[in-house]
């Protein structure tokens, strides 16, 4: 994801309304280019962006659901079909995956790794673009095999796309939890039959935790 293969991700290739999300999530920004204290994805995405680092900048119940949908990913625990439903709840239109990061210092599942885990899920057999220059990565540690041919990044787009990020949806049945805060309208309290759908999934860039 190196400065120069700005514009990474196509304008208009995301739906109007959804995110991108960058896979797999890496605790530290250090690339095979350079090291930045924080990812360089967000200021180089036109749409809103979701990756994982270390330090949390959403609500917590957003960054919890992301975590939880990475750890998924990065510690191969997918099962055929989970993914897909998962990204649409967190209102994804599509996924980017990287794998211009230096895994020894960023923490993250190693190009190979990845690839074998998103293989079994909807969507993710056929990537729809590619930036950058082609590399070889060798099979996991441990691990038998040819390895993985991959480009810098890869899109794959979720079809049919997540829910808008900004939804409604009825009351009943439906707790966002935690306490309120000052100036915060949501928890229980109704002045309305509908009302934006909890902050857990509000626009904007969310970056998750360790």
């Amino acid at each position: 994801m190196a400065p120069g293969a700005h514009p990474w991700l196509p304008a208009q290739a995301t739906p109007p309304g959804r995110r991108v999300l960058l896979l797999p999530g890496s605790l530290f920004a250090d690339y095979r280019w350079g090291a930045t204290s924080e990812s360089v994805a967000p200021p180089l995405s036109s749409k809103p962006l979701l990756v994982r680092q270390a330090i949390r900048y959403a609500d917590p119940r957003a960054a919890q659901l992301q975590d939880a949908t990475d750890d998924l990913v990065q510690q191969e625990r997918l099962v055929p079909g989970q993914l897909a439903p998962l990204l649409r709840l967190m209102g994804v239109g599509d996924v980017v995956v990287q794998t211009d990061d230096r895994t020894d210092q960023s923490g993250a599942l190693p190009p190979a790794g990845v690839r074998d885990a998103l293989s079994g899920q909807l969507g993710f057999r056929q990537r729809a673009a590619a930036v950058g220059p082609v590399r070889r990565f060798p099979p996991l540690w441990g691990r038998s095999g040819a390895g993985a041919t991959l480009p810098e990044l890869a899109v794959f787009p979720v079809r049919p796309a997540g829910a808008p990020l900004v939804r409604l949806q009825p009351l009943h049945g439906r707790c966002c939890g935690g306490r309120r805060r000052r100036g915060e309208s949501w928890g229980w309290r109704q002045r309305a039959p509908w009302r934006p759908t909890c902050p857990s999934l509000s626009p904007g860039t969310s970056t998750g935790g360790s």
